[in-house]
């Protein structure tokens, strides 16, 4: 059995993604910051009162993108720019850290499904 010590010690997981020719290395999110990632999408679609947000990729990207110790190459000011990239970049980014992050195709529809404010 794992110890309490054990499971306090688990690393993030991080992989080498090739990107134009060189690569970048991308980490799956701590459970605070996957936490943060949703309430910063839920907030965003209140306040554009939609279902989706603009910036859904590119807020986790901009979150798991990482150097090879595991600090952010972006911080959340430069989500725009990160959503400015070529969408398959963006798109293979993204693959990459919502699997680390244990994001599924389930929780994307949750948030998009659960996020619209009351309008009675």
């Amino acid at each position: 059995m794992l110890s309490k010590e054990g499971l306090l010690a688990a690393q993030l997981e991080k992989e080498k993604v090739e990107i134009l020719g060189n690569f970048v290395w991308v980490r799956g999110m701590t459970g605070t910051e996957r936490d943060q990632w949703e309430q910063s999408v839920l907030y965003h679609q209140k306040k554009s009162k939609t279902e989706s947000y603009d910036q859904f990729r590119a807020s986790l990207v901009a979150r798991t993108v990482c150097d090879e110790s595991g600090n952010r190459l972006f911080t959340d000011d430069e989500i725009a720019k990160v959503g400015a990239l070529p969408c398959a970049i963006v798109d293979k980014l993204y693959s990459v850290g919502a699997r680390l992050s244990a994001v599924s195709q389930k929780d994307e529809e949750e948030l998009g499904k659960n996020s619209m404010p009351d309008q009675s």
